[in-house]
């Protein structure tokens, strides 16, 4: 498996995902499909992390390219123009990720608690900055990279970060409310996401074509496209 397969598998499993959601949001297997794309995000990333020649210029191209998909992200998934970066889309999740991973490396020599505890505050900022899969999105990141050549503490770390994220809330809610939303019930799945590493573990160490800069506007594409076929959908319903 290389990181052009793995790639690909990311954004097919992501792009099913968006469909269900805004397209067919009667068919919740879709959604089940996309709950796999995020953790072959997390990891591409710690892996582009230690095969690039420049960190700024890759940290330079994620902030570029969130940019540039925040007007579409936004269409979808926010309040368009009014609230435009009160969610930020996943490529603000990676570039925080990727800062992360620089400041664990850079602190690590030192002291690895203290270098986790930086971690941790990126991921905070993610979190209070509301970008996609919050502060489990960049310690995802982080853990892939800090165990990137341990696979029992891959599976152990990934799914400890998303056990925590999504089913803690779930049951205190429940507990507390005797209750359990629609919107919850990706939440209960997501922790299976890390399934995704059995992929992951097939990595052979080779990159396959570089095609870079297709992945990186395939994003805002993909979300754009959808948007327009969703307004041209409910266009022709109404009228």
């Amino acid at each position: 498996m290389t990181i052009l397969l793995i790639k690909i598998i990311a954004i097919i499993t992501m792009t099913v995902d968006h469909i269900g959601l805004f397209l067919f949001p009667t068919m919740p297997s879709l959604r089940l499909i996309g709950r796999f794309s995020f953790p072959f995000f997390a990891w591409l990333i710690a892996s582009g992390e230690q095969h690039t020649k420049n960190v700024k210029k890759y940290a330079m191209r994620l902030l570029l390219f969130g940019l540039i998909s925040q007007i579409p992200y936004a269409l979808l998934f926010a309040d368009f123009p009014h609230a435009i970066f009160s969610k930020l889309n996943i490529m603000f999740t990676l570039l925080l990720g990727l800062i992360s991973i620089q400041l664990y490396k850079a602190v690590a020599k030192k002291s690895k608690y203290l270098a986790f505890l930086f971690v941790v505050l990126v991921a905070v900022f993610g979190e209070v900055n509301n970008v996609s899969y919050g502060a489990a999105g960049v310690l995802s990141i982080a853990l892939f990279y800090i165990y990137f050549n341990n696979k029992l503490m891959m599976w152990l770390t990934q799914t400890m970060i998303f056990v925590a994220y999504y089913w803690v809330p779930i049951a205190y809610g429940i507990i507390m409310f005797s209750s359990l939303y629609a919107d919850q019930l990706l939440g209960l799945v997501q922790p299976f996401a890390v399934l995704s590493i059995l992929v992951i573990n097939s990595y052979n160490g080779k990159q396959g074509k570089p095609i870079k800069l297709f992945f990186y506007l395939f994003y805002p594409l993909h979300l754009l496209v959808i948007y327009l076929i969703k307004v041209s959908v409910l266009n022709l319903w109404l009228f």
